[in-house]
């Protein structure tokens, strides 16, 4: 076997060996949150953190695409919030559950000019203060020490 085909066969196998069978340092796939997961967080969350105080009928997309918002939160003209979350950003589910918490505390505290005034500012305190960050932070954290 000549140099030269020695040469364009090692670099074929290594092309091969980078391309299809070596994933280091490729990112791993994750499966979005879908809209019902996002919305039977709200419910819990709801149930858990805001005594149920919240809106049950929010609706809950995954359609924000302006690359600025992870979510946002807006009224419907019928009165009804929306949540519009964007997957560029949230697709794994421990990140879309933190931006719901966000968004949950815009839903408590709506005010079109004061997005994240002090009502805001002490809602998510009051997420932190009952570990629901923490929750949804640390696998399986349960309160205890380890």
């Amino acid at each position: 076997m000549r140099t030269r085909t020695k040469i364009l066969l090692a670099v074929a196998l290594g092309l091969f060996w980078g391309l299809f069978i070596h994933d280091y340092g490729r990112p791993k796939a994750v499966t979005e949150t879908s809209e019902a997961d996002l919305r039977t967080f709200y419910d819990d969350s709801n149930t858990a953190f805001f005594d149920g105080k919240l809106p049950q009928d929010v609706v809950i997309t995954r359609t924000e695409h302006d690359p600025r918002w992870m979510a946002t939160t807006s009224k419907l003209p019928d009165g009804r919030f929306l949540i519009k979350m964007n997957t560029r950003y949230t697709a794994a589910q421990r990140v879309a559950f933190q931006t719901m918490l966000h968004e949950e505390c815009h839903v408590k505290t709506w005010s079109e000019f004061d997005e994240h005034g002090p009502r805001w500012k002490a809602c998510m305190v009051g997420l932190d203060i009952q570990g629901a960050f923490k929750a949804y932070l640390l696998d399986e954290y349960d309160g205890g020490d380890r």
